[in-house]
């Protein structure tokens, strides 16, 4: 699994992460000293702003299926909260309680 933020251009990083739920934190901090990916986006920077401030008004707590770093981060950049990883992860369960279904039925 990924640790995913949203940085600043100060280079602060809004992040969930599961002891501290959702704040702001120092590039390093959020590193942790493990290598940081940076991909750009397109979404306009007044939005991604009023966002981060209306979220960091009423801080949530992590929630690895309901409220994960992913969730923020998008919430943040694409104005919905939503996770990838989660909906891989649904998907794949679905498919397995499928199979073991037709198993048991089969």
């Amino acid at each position: 699994m990924q640790h995913v933020g949203v940085v600043s251009p100060g280079g602060r990083v809004l992040e969930n992460d599961p002891v501290h739920g959702e704040r702001v934190n120092s590039l390093s901090g959020f590193a942790a000293g493990k290598p940081v990916r940076v991909h750009r986006t397109n979404a306009p920077s007044g939005e991604v702003v009023q966002r981060a401030r209306s979220l960091l008004a009423n801080p949530k707590r992590y929630d690895l299926l309901k409220r994960n770093c992913e969730h923020t981060a998008n919430e943040v950049i694409r104005g919905r909260p939503f996770s990838p990883q989660v909906a891989v992860g649904a998907v794949g369960l679905l498919f397995i309680t499928a199979i073991f279904l037709a198993h048991k039925t089969g």
